[in-house]
């Protein structure tokens, strides 16, 4: 009876089992849907206002009897009433084509970035030991929404906290403590993109002096490496005070500006330090991609901390001026070569140093319960928003108003579609240069589905 009861029992197991497969078999795979990219249209729409006026209504907005500017800046598109009426209209931005042809161009991305600035500057108003990452995230995304006001005013802060503020006291924990307990200065490399983006803003509105005092302290910070043999090599930063110093008629230390920027460069397309290629041309790219390394703990204690790369799609992006193609962008800065590159600090030598003496002391007698319980953790604060390499591009193309379109590829060679960027109203002249600033990003120039 038992033996007949336990093959029934195995029975029933059988068939059951036999009916779930079945049944799995039965059930349809998911069905995968792409998500659907709506580009920009390749021809620009009719423009209302020239570029002229706009930027004349703004530089008089104070003074202006019929508010020109105030009217423009209190209509469409919603998300930017308010915020960019202290704005300068910046090219390559939703804002200025919006000013340009009346055209709502903002995709979800940017109402997105526009969302996390407004919580980034509520956090900025933190006075804390993280006052200085604070505002460095809150100026980096006003940089991306074009609002180079704000985003001066946020980096100019985060410098002083990162230069100038100090707290012995904090300083003391630290140095037997855990390390983010005081407060946050950056690395030589922080520091140094800190005076390069107020560099990039005093050269966009064409403070050419003050663009040179910044390029000058970004590379002061950028010495205070411990690896003396990698100071200096930072062609990002020789390449614009170079452009500057050609802005200001300073031939001869452009050059010598230049001549670093080539030695320190990561491309093998040297022409791109070229004084006469450089001088003459009247359009310039500067294409931020990906993201900056991310610091991490390790260590038996979580004592070290240490930077790892972010992973990033592209690769490598191509120039379309009016529908042509007019060239690749070339490299010029990569975050993870700098930091990984810039030696081992006193800081990291001390959280060692920590690390080692509390292994010691948890195997002593009467100590080791103690020891056990001190917190030697390192500091993974980091201004990971940076973009994780920094291109340029630079030729001269007919004076007038141009497409713009940017076409981003992977290893593989295959274009990102949905990185795909097209910018109008980019104007250029025989006698100045234009500067537009630009950062990959997916879908930033999908305009599918942004109302819903």
């Amino acid at each position: 009876m038992v033996a007949f009861r336990g093959a029934v029992a195995r029975m029933v197991i059988y068939v059951v089992v036999m009916s779930l497969l079945f049944a799995g078999c039965r059930v349809p795979s998911p069905r995968v849907e792409r998500e659907t990219f709506l580009e920009k249209p390749l021809l620009a729409p009719t423009p209302i206002r020239t570029y002229g006026e706009i930027s004349s209504w703004y530089d008089n907005r104070q003074d202006d009897p019929e508010k020109h500017w105030v009217l423009l800046s209190s209509s469409d598109p919603a998300f930017l009433r308010d915020a960019a009426v202290e704005e300068p209209p910046i090219l390559a931005t939703p804002w200025y084509e919006y000013l340009r042809c009346g055209g709502d161009f903002t995709s979800k991305v940017d109402m997105a970035i526009y969302d996390e600035y407004k919580k980034a500057c509520k956090k900025a108003s933190i006075n804390d030991t993280s006052a200085a990452l604070r505002r460095l995230i809150a100026g980096t995304l006003a940089f991306e929404l074009g609002f180079l006001n704000e985003s001066r005013r946020h980096f100019l802060e985060a410098v002083w906290w990162m230069e100038e503020a100090t707290d012995k006291n904090l300083e003391s924990q630290s140095a037997v403590g855990r390390a983010d307990v005081k407060i946050y200065k950056g690395n030589s490399y922080e520091r140094a993109m800190a005076h390069f983006y107020l560099g990039l803003i005093a050269y966009q509105i064409k403070d050419f002096h003050e663009a040179r005092r910044e390029f000058s302290r970004a590379i002061q910070a950028d010495q205070t490496k411990p690896a003396e043999n990698m100071r200096g090599k930072f062609a990002l930063l020789h390449y614009w005070i170079g452009k500057t110093y050609i802005r200001l008629g300073d031939i001869d230390n452009a050059r010598i500006a230049m001549e670093k920027a080539r030695e320190s460069g990561l491309d093998s397309e040297e022409s791109i330090f070229n004084m006469e290629t450089i001088q003459g041309s009247n359009l310039t790219l500067l294409v931020q991609i990906g993201c900056g390394p991310v610091r991490i703990l390790k260590g038996s204690d979580w004592e070290h901390s240490e930077y790892k790369p972010a992973e990033f799609l592209e690769r490598g992006c191509d120039v379309f001026i009016d529908g042509k193609l007019s060239g690749k962008c070339h490299l010029l800065a990569d975050a993870w070569q700098q930091v990984s590159s810039s030696g081992v600090s006193e800081q990291q030598r001390l959280q060692g140093a920590k690390g080692s003496a509390k292994t010691v002391l948890q195997v002593m007698p009467y100590v080791g319960l103690l020891a056990v319980a001190w917190d030697v953790r390192g500091d993974i604060r980091s201004w990971s928003v940076l973009p994780g390499q920094i291109l340029i591009w630079n030729g001269t193309v007919p004076p007038g108003e141009h497409t713009v379109t940017l076409k981003f590829y992977g290893s593989n060679d295959y274009e990102l579609i949905k990185y795909r960027q097209i910018w109008y109203f980019i104007p250029t002249s025989e006698v100045d240069e234009t500067v537009v600033i630009l950062r990959s990003a997916r879908n930033k120039c999908n305009m599918y589905g942004k109302g819903s």
